[in-house]
């Protein structure tokens, strides 16, 4: 979707960003800046090549940390070395995509049946499989399956080939031992240079209750998904009341996925499973921001962008450009 009507905010929202702007120079009352602030928009990527014209990707989310979307040009203005907003030429959305891999923490409680005579490991493998399927073929995600014997599959395009690679996958869970392997060997996979730069990474981890041994290790799990910038989904097989009643080690792989970005699951084999796509939704998507520069002076020159979010302007980072 290509935008290109060259209209730009009504009066009311040109005055909101020259007061935030003026904000970014000078003291401002602390309810305003709380104000102006909620909400977060991110530039990347920014490209000069074509001077005047400059382009960027912008990110933009919510108070919520959901993404906003179907912006249009009135509300999205470029601002420069704190002047007056320039009016974007043209925004496209685009869906850069996931490196996606699944990391199973296989281990006998896996196989226990549910009501319905089915493995634990079955249900939730299946489930995954249904969401796989639900998936246009042509999904800039890629999919990868890691378990405590290795990489099984790398980075495969094709939703339905890994949906079918996935049920034909059939491990020993009663012989299986828990551990942090297959969970090490997603990250060190999240490492690979992504095909786009933009593209965003996510493990899904199923993983019974760990011994305290391994929850020993989660701090340092955490801080490398944290610098990696790979958010970690865990759906943990275990008794329903295993949070109250085993805190000390299910709380820290709760830590591990709300601090690197993720949510935690519990499944004890009644519950119905979260759906998999709302963990990515909105946050599927970026826009391409094209304006011609006012800039005429040489030397480094700051670029920020403000979105419009239902009347409340959300500043973005600032980017050196050096003409």
């Amino acid at each position: 979707m290509v935008i290109t009507k060259k209209t730009f905010f009504h009066t009311q929202i040109i005055s909101l960003i020259l007061i935030f702007v003026s904000a970014l120079f000078c003291s401002y009352p602390a309810n305003a800046q709380e104000e102006i602030t909620d909400g977060n928009a991110t530039i990347s990527q920014l490209n000069t090549e074509s001077f005047p014209q400059i382009s960027f990707f912008l990110e933009t989310k919510d108070a919520t940390g959901n993404t906003i979307i179907d912006l249009n040009e009135n509300d999205i203005a470029i601002i420069e070395n704190g002047s007056d907003p320039i009016a974007p030429e043209s925004i496209e959305r685009s869906e850069p995509g996931y490196q996606v891999i699944l990391a199973y923490n296989l281990s006998p409680s896996l196989a226990t049946l549910t009501a319905d005579g089915v493995s634990r490991y079955q249900v939730i493998t299946d489930h995954i499989i249904s969401w796989l399927n639900s998936r246009p073929t042509n999904t800039p995600d890629d999919f990868s399956l890691a378990t405590d014997t290795g990489l099984q599959q790398i980075r495969r395009e094709n939703p339905r080939e890994f949906a079918e690679e996935l049920a034909a996958y059939e491990p020993e869970l009663s012989n299986s031992q828990p551990n942090l392997a297959s969970l090490l060997q997603a990250l060190d996979l999240a490492t690979d240079p992504n095909p786009n730069p933009l593209m965003k990474r996510v493990i899904l981890y199923i993983t019974p209750q760990l011994n305290l041994s391994s929850i020993s290790a989660i701090p340092g799990f955490i801080d490398r998904a944290i610098q990696q910038d790979v958010a970690i989904i865990v759906w943990m097989v275990g008794p329903a009341t295993a949070r109250s009643s085993n805190a000390s080690v299910v709380e820290p792989v709760v830590e591990l996925a709300e601090k690197s970005g993720g949510q935690f699951y519990l499944y004890s084999g009644v519950e119905e499973l979260p759906d998999i796509e709302s963990y990515f939704g909105s946050n599927r998507y970026i826009y391409e921001v094209t304006y011609t520069s006012q800039i005429n002076t040489s030397g480094f020159h700051q670029i920020e962008a403000v979105v419009n979010n239902q009347d409340q302007p959300i500043l973005s980072n600032q980017e050196s450009v050096n003409q």
